[in-house]
């Protein structure tokens, strides 16, 4: 299978819905960045070395996240 070249970046992977996006983007050869997702922890490496970033966390984490989609500038799409 070819992969495709694009960096994913998953902020909460622990989670149910973080679990099933990893296994699309592993079945699919997508390259899946993750970190965790926890409020507090540092994500802006995430956000830096991937090509979009999707959450699936809670309301105080998608501030912080916020905060790194206005500094990086990275598309950022969330279930939250």
């Amino acid at each position: 299978m070819n992969s495709i070249n694009i960096k994913i970046g998953v902020v909460g992977y622990n989670g149910r819905m973080g679990q099933e996006i990893l296994k699309v983007l592993h079945s699919k050869g997508i390259t899946a960045i993750t970190n965790g997702g926890e409020v507090g922890e540092n994500k802006i490496d995430l956000f830096a070395n991937s090509d979009v970033v999707i959450d699936f966390t809670n309301a105080n984490c998608l501030s912080e996240c916020l905060e790194f989609v206005r500094e990086t500038k990275t598309p950022f799409v969330s279930g939250s």
